[in-house]
């Protein structure tokens, strides 16, 4: 059975609306604030989790849909990729990618700039990359369905996308969560942060405060990320939408893909698909 794109009534990012025809999250502010956690340590991280996931990139042409703060280009070209592109919607997440080349890959063939997937005319101008990866970007994005639709079509060998899982009514609570968020003062801001660090972390850490207090330390294992950003990207990421495992792989498998690996994680988190052009 095809599995059709949902349309969307809200309005969403298209390349030319502006910041205030829409709610969203300044991931590009939490991620500019992770630059001043990033070090050695956590590049390494990220590198031997992507090196995982996509195996050897010796060679290969990578494109970072959403890049974030960059950490996950760096690692690409810590990897051994020929050519790395790097794109976001957000230009303080642009800024935050070049701000990472610059101080770790300064001679790198990598390039940054600002673009949004749901621009068919800028993704086709892009051509076309052995390997395009957005983990945990395209949910992000006001129309999800499109989104992923789009991010096919620069793909030669190799596509990555992660995607948060639908928990059914709690995906609906979550989404009235971040959509307030970003609709309250700084203030009742934190207090929401605060919230979902209690959520997040608090139960596991009355039951077992040792191996929480572990894990928090040893956060920087999960893609060389930091626990209070997190935090802070779980409370406040609006938009976002969720896709069902099953009903995902359908969508690609009709698009020419096959499922080549998945990490099915369930709950709040984003589940992992690797796709193969057939």
């Amino acid at each position: 059975m095809a599995v059709s794109i949902p349309q969307n009534k809200a309005r969403h990012s298209g390349a030319n609306e502006t910041a205030d025809q829409v709610v969203r999250f300044a991931f590009g502010k939490n991620w500019t604030n992770f630059l001043s956690v990033i070090n050695e340590d956590r590049i390494a991280e990220a590198t031997a989790r992507l090196s995982e996931v996509l195996g050897d990139l010796r060679g290969k042409s990578f494109l970072d849909v959403g890049s974030g703060s960059g950490i996950h280009s760096l690692a690409a070209v810590r990897l051994g990729a020929s050519r790395v592109h790097s794109f976001d919607y957000d230009p303080q997440s642009v800024a935050c990618t070049r701000e990472m080349k610059k101080r770790f890959a300064p001679g790198a063939n990598w390039s940054a700039e600002q673009g949004s997937i749901l621009d068919e005319n800028y993704i086709r101008s892009l051509g076309q990359f052995d390997i395009v990866y957005s983990w945990g970007v395209l949910h992000h994005t006001g129309n999800m369905w499109k989104a992923l639709d789009l991010v096919t079509i620069p793909a030669v060998e190799k596509l990555m996308v992660a995607i948060y899982h639908d928990q059914g009514w709690k995906s609906r609570f979550w989404q009235f969560y971040k959509r307030a968020y970003n609709r309250r003062s700084r203030p009742v801001q934190w207090l929401m942060e605060v919230l979902v660090l209690g959520w997040a972390w608090g139960k596991p850490f009355v039951r077992r405060p040792r191996q929480t207090i572990a894990r928090w330390k040893n956060y920087i294992r999960d893609r060389g990320m930091s626990p209070w950003h997190d935090v802070v990207d779980w409370a406040g990421g609006y938009p976002f939408e969720v896709a069902a495992p099953e009903k995902l792989v359908s969508f690609f498998v009709q698009r020419g893909f096959m499922l080549k690996h998945s990490e099915i994680r369930g709950g709040g988190n984003c589940n992992d698909f690797v796709f193969c052009r057939k």
